[in-house]
């Protein structure tokens, strides 16, 4: 009886063992905040406040280099301010793929919208922009200096900076011009908008 006891045993642990090598764990794919890595990348070390009467989209072109998803957005303003318009632009089709307002940006200090996981192809050409009339005015140390692009930061390659004009009249969340201002040469860059990337492969 012992002896049957002890091998019922032996041979549930051995199961247990096998169970355990035959279910890895699963793994975590990295996340990335873009644009922290671009700025650093393209070595914008001063920063200037700027507002105007006039309100422009903003935008950030870039490219995926893997599969993966748009998981969060930030953004970060040198004056409060309120329902600011983040959209997603598909750039072959100039056509936009999803928009979202930031109810309220505190001054200087990053605003985070959490959104349903948005999917992103590899290799795809994709505009992100915000719609406001103050920035952070980046520039790098050498005057003059144009960066020169693309810029890779992580699985993400940063293809330039483009801008789109609302004149008076235009100023609402119904209205989407597509940034068609390349501003891809100038050594001078517009924001904050971050968004957070999460590889999928």
């Amino acid at each position: 009886m012992k002896k049957n006891l002890l091998l019922i045993v032996l041979s549930f642990v051995a199961f247990s063992c096998s169970n355990d090598e035959e279910t890895p764990e699963p793994s975590v794919l990295s996340e990335q905040r873009v644009v922290a890595g671009f700025l650093k990348a393209a070595n914008f070390n001063n920063s200037v406040n700027a507002k105007s009467d006039i309100y422009e989209d903003y935008g950030m072109r870039f490219i995926p280099i893997s599969n993966g998803v748009i998981k969060s957005i930030e953004i970060e303003l040198p004056y409060a301010d309120e329902n600011i318009r983040v959209t997603l632009w598909d750039v072959a089709s100039q056509t936009v793929l999803f928009s979202e307002i930031f109810d309220k940006v505190p001054r200087k200090k990053i605003a985070i919208k959490n959104i349903t996981p948005y999917k992103l192809i590899k290799n795809k050409e994709y505009m992100i922009s915000y719609l406001s009339n103050q920035c952070y005015l980046r520039y790098d140390k050498v005057e003059g200096t144009n960066v020169q692009y693309p810029i890779l930061v992580g699985d993400v390659s940063v293809q330039g900076f483009n801008a789109a004009t609302h004149f008076y009249g235009e100023i609402d969340n119904t209205f989407f011009p597509w940034p068609s201002c390349d501003a891809s040469g100038h050594c001078q860059y517009w924001g904050n908008l971050d968004f957070v990337f999460q590889k999928t492969e």
